[in-house]
């Protein structure tokens, strides 16, 4: 669908729920909405808070639903990790070539006298860290894996991948991630913050955006208190999540 189909379809959609109490929402409000919807829909895709408590990769479908938002190398490229003491590294997510949402793969460069190996990347929670930093040799970095955390940026805003590679040394690192869904706008005319954007399309793949609208259509629903769509909304979720 173009923006202008997506509108359309939230129209007709809305005027069927509230077609008693005649709600209309304008340019501005609609766009918030299919952005919302966007967003809630594409984390109820990648994560397991669904219906049929299946993640990202578990069913073709939910691969294909957001098959335009994953990316990959080369279209990411390898990133020169920044040294901030002996065996600490740091990628700024700010570095990244898109906005940065979920990570789904990473690996990186292992260098050796005589050549590199590509290692993977394994997260570790915060909790665990100490543990499998000093005192669990077997968990930590290796020539099979380096270990790695999330945290604040340091020295910028957002937020950075932290690389504890022990005593190797390593090259550049290879992100593969969910980038932020492109914001829906109709175009030529002013937004809620005061600014006027050109005109977006949303950038997920077509068959998605009936979805789309549905799930906008729902949380307006629940905004003028409309409980029929909503309820036929959560009806939905169980047959899209297969």
């Amino acid at each position: 669908m173009t923006i202008q189909e997506m509108h359309y379809d939230f129209d007709l959609k809305i005027d069927k729920v509230a077609s008693q109490t005649k709600e209309n929402f304008n340019k501005a409000e609609k766009d918030w909405l299919l952005n919302e919807g966007i967003l809630v829909l594409l984390k109820t895709k990648y994560g397991i808070n669904n219906p049929k408590r299946r993640g990202f990769e578990n069913s073709q479908k939910r691969i294909d639903d957001l098959s335009s938002l994953h990316i990959k190398y080369p279209d990411q490229p390898g990133i020169t990790p920044t040294t901030l003491e002996s065996g600490v590294l740091e990628v700024p997510l700010s570095s990244l070539k898109y906005d940065y949402l979920f990570l789904t793969r990473g690996y990186t460069d292992v260098i050796y006298s005589n050549c590199s190996k590509k290692v993977s990347l394994r997260y570790i929670d915060t909790d665990d860290l100490n543990e499998v930093l000093f005192l669990d040799p077997f968990n930590s970095s290796n020539n099979e894996q380096i270990v790695i955390n999330f945290g604040k940026s340091s020295e910028e805003e957002g937020s950075s991948i932290y690389l504890y590679p022990g005593t190797l040394t390593l090259g550049k690192v290879y992100l593969e991630y969910l980038k932020y869904p492109a914001k829906v706008n109709l175009g030529n005319y002013t937004y809620i913050d005061g600014i006027e954007y050109p005109q977006q399309n949303c950038d997920l793949p077509t068959q998605v955006h009936p979805e789309v609208v549905d799930m906008a259509v729902a949380i307006a629903s629940g905004i003028i208190e409309h409980p029929t769509y909503t309820q036929l909304k959560q009806n939905k979720l169980f047959v899209l999540s297969e």
